[in-house]
């Protein structure tokens, strides 16, 4: 299971659909307990794909601004604990595209956008096999 704060949810939403027609992406940021990745804060990351028309459906991270990002969370005591991106036109589900770049371990968040007027958060883990495995998304309270 994959806890998501109301307030990470609300901003990786307004991420996703701003940013439209291009992917959008950032990190997830929380922590592990065992299997389950408890995701308190995202931040949203500049799509550096190489060529912009490709942005479409590719997303790539800037990686000096992902080490910067992550130095960040650990002097706040939290983990990178995944990364969330965006299908603009199709559903919230791993591409052959996806698949080739994840690492096992993280979580995995796409945010599908087949009826735009209400984006689909769904979440992935990469298991030791190679194959995408759905994890269910709660909404974690706050005070916990």
């Amino acid at each position: 299971m994959i806890q998501l704060s109301a307030q990470a949810r609300q901003a990786m939403l307004a991420d996703c659909t701003k940013r439209r027609p291009e992917e959008a992406c950032g990190l997830m940021l929380g922590s592990m307990d065992g299997d389950e990745a408890v995701i308190r804060r995202v931040v949203s990351m500049e799509n550096v794909w190489p060529v912009a028309e490709e942005r479409l459906s590719r997303y790539a991270l800037d990686p000096l601004a992902q080490m910067r990002a992550e130095q960040a969370a650990v002097a706040d005591g939290l983990d990178l604990v995944g990364i969330y991106h965006s299908h603009p036109r199709g559903p919230a589900a791993p591409s052959g595209f996806d698949n080739d770049r994840a690492w096992p371990r993280y979580t995995y968040i796409i945010v599908g956008f087949e009826d735009p007027a209400n984006p689909a958060p769904r979440a992935w883990v990469l298991d030791a096999d190679g194959t995408f495995q759905e994890h269910q998304i709660k909404l974690a309270n706050e005070a916990e």
